[in-house]
């Protein structure tokens, strides 16, 4: 385990290291804590301008509903519980989480939103080799599926034909760093069920 020291992450304390500040999605938080306290940076930037590929970075993400649709708790006024879909978030975090070099150090799952704080490991990625970076995005976009819509491990060859292009190999490193990517893959996952169940269509977030 990497040893931490007591400084507290301060914005003067990340921006030293080289992470800007924002309001959207990044807060200073505290070393010592993945929950400890929180300090809000209130100036407002793309998120190209402050969350840098390959580089380590502490996020506060968050995503809310629209339409009036529930992600948790229970609807009153259309008398259903929709308790059942915090499961589907925290099983879909810890499935990313195994396959993408990105930290989930803590969740909330609130009525019509949630909020994450993730961390970008950039230095695990780079350790994985061509092949492990083939397997696992094999794994986050399976080929193919079982009868019951079930996935189906990729085998050795489709590994093998993957991992022999470099270029390719290249660019799903990066996206398999990218905070971008890896909500993305959340959100889509949490609005297709939660569509389904809801027998509707369009944007659930």
């Amino acid at each position: 385990m990497e040893e931490r020291d007591n400084r507290t992450w301060t914005p003067t304390y990340l921006l030293e290291r080289g992470h800007p500040p924002t309001y959207d999605f990044f807060l200073a938080l505290s070393r010592t804590s993945p929950l400890g306290m929180l300090k809000e940076v209130t100036m407002a930037l793309p998120r190209s301008r402050y969350v840098r590929e390959g580089q380590e970075g502490v996020y506060h993400c968050f995503s809310r509903c629209v339409r009036r649709a529930f992600l948790y708790g229970f609807d009153a006024l259309a008398g259903r519980d929709f308790s059942h879909r915090k499961s589907w978030l925290v099983d879909r975090l810890r499935h990313l989480a195994a396959i993408f070099a990105i930290e989930v150090c803590a969740y909330a799952v609130m009525e019509n939103h949630y909020h994450t704080i993730l961390r970008t490991r950039p230095d695990i990625v780079a350790s994985w080799s061509d092949r492990e970076v083939a397997a696992r995005w094999l794994s986050l976009f399976p080929r193919h599926r079982g009868i019951r819509g079930t996935t189906i491990p990729p085998v050795e060859e489709e590994i093998c034909a993957l991992a022999d292009c470099p270029e390719r190999i290249a660019k799903l490193r990066q996206r398999l760093c990218s905070l971008s990517w890896f909500m993305g893959r959340l959100n889509e996952f949490i609005a297709r069920a939660a569509n389904k169940e809801d027998r509707v269509k369009g944007r659930f977030w």
